[in-house]
């Protein structure tokens, strides 16, 4: 979910901090072998999506910063099967769309988020995604906010206090999307454990990052302890006077994750 500032200082004043990550930059030819089997979900699976039957994105709430949004099918550039799940921010900078979904809290609160996404550099457009514990009064108790531009930096989280900071040197590129098309998906999967509210792993593409011990996920203080719900979501924030689109595909939520 977006928070209240519109991030246009995102990469301002940030903070490296060293981390480890298992991408093993001597051999990235058997790193990305590895890697690839993970793509199927690890976890217990709570909900899938791939965008592949009805004829709207019912399963979705949208939430939009101004008129001119939109979510719906896409059939030019579907990662898969015949089509994809088009994120339409309207016209202006910082302008954002979002998609999420509420879903029954969890037996196990190691919860993971995974899918695909198409977001041309040419649009100047970039991704926030993850999962809040919330309740239905839309009080957001614990949060796990990933950040993706397209070029510039490296992938960024949201600290307990609500800052933003860099996964420096773990191995991932600072630009994701160097085609003016739709056809260059990536992928990402974030892992937190909400139990000990701590963050756990990022995967973007083949390289997966584990956060240190007691990262914390961003603690809400203030709000309410009480939570009834779990919510998935990606929003796509535009960068540019006109709106621009950018492509979901294959969204799955997990529990029990390693």
């Amino acid at each position: 979910m977006v928070s209240a500032d519109d991030h246009t200082d995102r990469p301002s004043g940030l903070t490296a901090t060293k981390l480890e990550c298992v991408h093993d930059a001597a051999n990235p030819v058997q790193t990305r072998q590895v890697l690839q089997t993970s793509r199927s979900a690890t976890g217990q699976i709570v909900f899938q999506d791939d965008f592949q039957t009805g004829s709207s994105p019912t399963a979705w709430r949208s939430v939009m910063s101004a008129d001119g949004g939109s979510i719906s099918y896409n059939t030019t550039y579907p990662f898969r099967g015949t089509r994809s799940l088009a994120l339409v921010a309207p016209p202006g900078n910082s302008a954002w769309i979002e998609a999420l979904k509420y879903l029954p809290m969890p037996n196990y609160k190691r919860l993971g988020l995974e899918f695909y996404f198409a977001m041309p550099a040419v649009k100047k457009s970039y991704l926030q995604f993850g999962m809040e514990f919330r309740n239905k009064t839309n009080n957001v108790r614990d949060a796990c906010w990933i950040f993706i531009y397209p070029s510039g930096f490296p992938p960024l989280y949201s600290g307990q206090d609500g800052s933003t900071n860099p996964i420096a040197e773990a191995g991932f590129p600072t630009k994701y999307d160097v085609s003016d098309t739709y056809d260059d998906w990536h992928y990402a999967k974030i892992v937190a454990d909400f139990a000990n509210r701590n963050h756990a792993r990022l995967q973007i593409d083949d390289v997966t990052y584990y956060f240190p011990p007691n990262t914390r996920l961003y603690d809400f203080s203030g709000t309410p302890a009480q939570y009834n719900q779990w919510e998935i979501f990606a929003t796509f924030y535009n960068l540019t006077a006109d709106a621009s689109t950018s492509l979901l595909a294959d969204v799955t939520a997990t529990m029990n994750e390693p």
